[in-house]
């Protein structure tokens, strides 16, 4: 006699809407944070009279070095334990560096990345979004001064 086989199903009550299981979170990384940091629950001690289990935080780092989608586990007087769902890091540390006629340097979330003239500090650029676009600058910057 072949054995019956158990089906499983969703009981009534624990289908919810989104907004009501969870709240999601967008965290603005300052320049330079490294990723892991940001999953010590150190990190996110400040927050956990806010967050609470079950909480999805956007992570994006301002130079944009990385992107992160974080669940909140557990949270306490001093720290939030998150895990992470999905990351993703973007190559720009390993970027050429422009020759030494321009510079490229994070200017904070206002500014963004600045092209700027190393012989006199003179800002050509600024409000760059991506810093492999802000070399690309610095380096047209020198072709044309080089003509």
């Amino acid at each position: 006699m072949e054995a019956k086989k158990q089906r499983f199903v969703l009981p009534k009550g624990a289908l919810l809407g989104g907004d009501f299981a969870r709240t999601r979170y967008t965290a603005v990384i300052p320049y330079g944070t490294p990723f892991e940091e940001i999953l010590e629950p150190e990190y996110w001690a400040f927050h956990g009279n806010v967050l609470r289990a079950g909480d999805h935080i956007e992570c994006e780092e301002q130079g944009g070095a990385y992107y992160a989608h974080l669940q909140v586990r557990q949270t306490g007087i001093n720290a939030v334990h998150v895990r992470e769902v999905y990351s993703k890091r973007f190559e720009t540390d390993a970027l050429e560096e422009p020759e030494a006629m321009f510079d490229v340097k994070w200017a904070g979330p206002a500014a963004k990345y600045r092209v700027i003239r190393t012989s006199d500090g003179k800002v050509i650029k600024e409000g760059i979004e991506d810093k492999s676009v802000a070399f690309r600058e610095a380096k047209d910057a020198e072709a044309a001064a080089r003509r």
